[in-house]
């Protein structure tokens, strides 16, 4: 998909090349955690009226695990869920990811809990293990600066990568 879209950051070509340099017949599991930057960006959680459309954030993840599956059908698929994020002016706390809205490109007004939702209801209907970070992992509005640092609520500080990391690992010591 990646080498059909336009308007994607440079360094994406670099990743392509990554890819189509595997020796695919090795992989034994694909994960991915992907969807707050769509969020972040205001990208169109679904379009049902254009299936094909690739910038819809549903309509990508399908046809990922599509493409995948149907080239590679050895490969294992685990899909993980964004995390949880939160927003400060000034470094006070203002909002987070449960409440907080932004408007997609077709005028929707999206919560990442709606891209959480999409993530888990894709993998599930094609039978593929989620890890549930965004619910399950523990970061919320009073135990955030555990996972982040209190001007960054995007990216994970050290301890809560730390975090992060045990929880995916114990999920898939279960799943492995």
């Amino acid at each position: 998909a990646i080498a059909g879209l336009t308007g994607v950051p440079d360094y994406f070509s670099d990743r392509l090349d990554t890819i189509k340099n595997i020796d695919w017949d090795n992989v034994d599991f694909i994960m991915w955690e992907y969807g707050t930057n769509d969020f972040a960006n205001g990208i169109e959680l679904t379009d049902n009226v254009n299936p094909s459309n690739l910038y819809a954030f549903e309509n990508a993840y399908k046809y990922a695990i599509e493409t995948i599956l149907t080239a590679h059908s050895n490969i294992r698929i685990i899909t993980v869920t964004p995390i949880y994020r939160f927003w400060q002016v000034g470094g006070v706390f203002v909002d987070d990811s449960n409440t907080h809205e932004i408007e997609d490109y077709a005028g929707n007004d999206n919560k990442l809990t709606d891209f959480v939702e999409v993530a888990e209801t894709v993998s599930k209907s094609y039978q593929i293990p989620c890890i549930d970070d965004y619910y399950t992992l523990g970061a919320n509005q009073f135990t955030r600066l555990s996972f982040f640092d209190a001007t960054d609520g995007t990216h994970p500080n050290a301890e809560g990568r730390s975090r992060i990391a045990e929880h995916i690992a114990a999920q898939l010591q279960a799943l492995i």
